[in-house]
């Protein structure tokens, strides 16, 4: 009977410890993700910057091309 108690102590003390392993991961992994998620928003960022600045200068190009276009055509 005494044998069975510590046995079955054993399975708990383990069982804990298998859930303190799993909360431990599980925190890794979310910390990990948020930082990732940080990182991916602050890309998304720079990149949607960059596009409107491209989309800023191809919208100049395209008036100075019309503008140069109407002063230099036929008179």
């Amino acid at each position: 009977m005494i044998a069975g108690v510590f046995a079955a102590a054993r399975d708990i003390t383990g069982r804990q410890r298998a859930e303190q392993e799993v909360l431990r991961l599980n925190q890794d992994l979310e910390r990990r993700v948020a930082e990732r998620t940080a990182q991916l928003e602050r890309t998304a960022a720079e990149l949607e910057k960059r596009n409107r600045e491209v989309e800023r200068v191809n919208r100049m190009k395209t008036d100075f091309w019309g503008a140069a276009a109407t002063n230099c055509g036929p008179r």
